[in-house]
């Protein structure tokens, strides 16, 4: 078979030529290790319970990305995924160059310390039982954002979330510059946090 630069199968993807991959991207079960050359595949990758250690050059997913129950510790290059992300279970520690969550992003139960580049989530973020602590340079969460039960202190640069808040049960100190909540905002026993909120709101 001759190679090409644009695979449709798993049977013409060839990691040392392949860069673009169209459909969705099954790596699960299969023997491939690294993604070598690829930068894009257009609909969804599934990682879950797959060999893949390495992203390689990859830059895109546009449909949604599991992670969960995979061996990949790094994202590489990556640095957009168009639809939902999935991070349980999974050995990322870090988002390195990721910038956009197009989708919804599930950081629960997840290894991730760290959102590093990450700016823009354009759907619901669920950080419960994540390890997450900061949300460093986020500054916008499209739709509900979830931190019952996680171990996030600190909303960074956050300024805006589209949609519901949920704030009880949380071990965040501060709302900082948080000035946006489109939905409603549940703050439990964490009345500081509600008089914060209401201070700003009044201002």
């Amino acid at each position: 078979m001759a190679k090409s630069v644009v695979a449709f199968s798993l049977n013409e993807f060839d990691p040392s030529y392949t860069r673009v991959y169209v459909g969705n991207a099954d790596f699960e079960k299969t023997q491939i290790t690294n993604l070598g050359t690829l930068e894009v595949i257009t609909g969804n990758a599934y990682f879950d319970d797959s060999q893949i250690e390495s992203l390689g050059k990859l830059t895109t997913i546009k449909g949604d990305a599991y992670f969960d129950d995979s061996q990949i510790e790094s994202l590489g290059n990556l640095t957009t995924i168009e639809g939902n992300a999935y991070f349980g279970d999974s050995q990322i520690e870090s988002l390195g160059k990721l910038t956009t969550i197009k989708g919804n992003a599930d950081f629960g139960n997840s290894q991730i310390l760290n959102l590093g580049n990450l700016t823009t989530i354009n759907g619901g973020a669920y950080f419960r039982y994540s390890q997450v602590k900061s949300l460093g340079n986020l500054t916008t969460i499209g739709g509900f954002a979830d931190f019952r039960g996680s171990q996030v202190k600190d909303l960074g640069k956050l300024t805006t979330i589209e949609g519901n808040a949920y704030f009880d049960d949380s071990q965040i100190e501060s709302l900082g510059n948080l000035t946006t909540i489109g939905g409603y905002a549940e703050f439990g026993v964490r009345t500081d946090l509600k008089s914060e909120w209401e201070k700003r709101k009044n201002k």
